[in-house]
């Protein structure tokens, strides 16, 4: 079924994209674009010659953040929102990773059965926790706002897997928010083969490998996250495999540190809650 939109609702959609532009001074606010109309983007070069390519501007407008992150065909669009301020009495960090994998991404139509909205898959849902381990200790231990960060696959295919690329381009939506965090962090699949580590190796070269290990780090080279698998892999060639993808992550957080400082809109101010009483807390207990 066709959407028919009136003239008067397009002229209203209109003048609430200008007035977002235009209340952004030095177009450091609200949509992240160049001041000739162009969408920034930037390419990280890894030291086995590969690269990737994060870009912001083009979707998602509305978001507080949004990026782009495309490895060879395979692109991960993540939006991040959170609303402007924290729920009374909220104790916690409601931090919500939604990551869905889409047959349209990869060009494939689902069966009608297939169609209908289902929950996550346990691939889907290790995914989400793969990515909310690897932001949520950069927020400040006194953030309570509700934030939501939407994984959408734009495009999929056979050799490069969307995980990372999701992990990449969350951090970049992030740094480009206002929302608070202490990012950006980089994330790498690294793989040993032969004795040789791989950076973000393809799907093939999984298949030989004997260590599949996910690292996401922030800058001076700390290890925010670690996750993987492996067979008979040597504590030497563990740490090797550690110590080289964390120097490989560095290449991302510089690039996503420049579109921060030229793109980036500025961070919010954390509301402390009010610390309580001890003697009121024994008192409860």
């Amino acid at each position: 079924m066709a959407m028919i939109f009136t003239r008067k609702s397009l002229k209203l959609l209109n003048y609430r994209l200008k007035c977002l532009s235009l209340s952004c001074p030095g177009g450091k606010r609200g949509v992240q674009s160049s001041s000739n109309g162009e969408a920034p983007s930037v390419e990280v070069n890894f030291s086995n010659g590969r690269n990737m390519t994060f870009s912001s501007g083009r979707l998602a407008r509305f978001a507080n953040g949004t990026a782009v992150c495309q490895m060879g065909d395979t692109a991960v669009m993540v939006t991040a929102v959170a609303k402007t301020k924290p729920n009374p009495g909220q104790g916690f960090m409601p931090l919500v990773v939604d990551y869905r994998l889409k047959n349209a991404a990869s060009g494939r139509i689902p069966m009608n059965f297939m169609r209908r909205e289902l929950g996550p898959s346990e691939k889907e849902i290790l995914s989400a926790r793969l990515i909310d381990r690897s932001l949520r200790p950069l927020f400040h231990k006194d953030y309570r706002t509700e934030t939501q960060l939407v994984c959408n696959m734009l495009a999929m295919d056979a050799v490069h897997s969307p995980d990372v690329l999701a992990i990449n381009a969350a951090s970049m939506a992030l740094s480009l928010s206002d929302i608070p965090w202490n990012g950006p962090i980089g994330a790498v699949r690294v793989g040993l083969c032969d004795g040789e580590v791989l950076i973000n190796p393809t799907r093939r070269e999984l298949q030989t490998s004997q260590l599949d290990l996910v690292v996401s780090a922030t800058k001076q080279n700390l290890v925010v996250m670690l996750e993987g698998k492996g067979n008979v892999v040597l504590q030497q060639d563990l740490l090797k495999a550690i110590k080289q993808g964390t120097r490989e992550a560095q290449f991302i957080i510089h690039e996503i540190e420049r579109l921060q400082k030229a793109y980036g809109r500025q961070k919010r101010e954390v509301e402390v809650a009010a610390e309580v009483d001890p003697e009121l807390g024994e008192s409860r207990t």
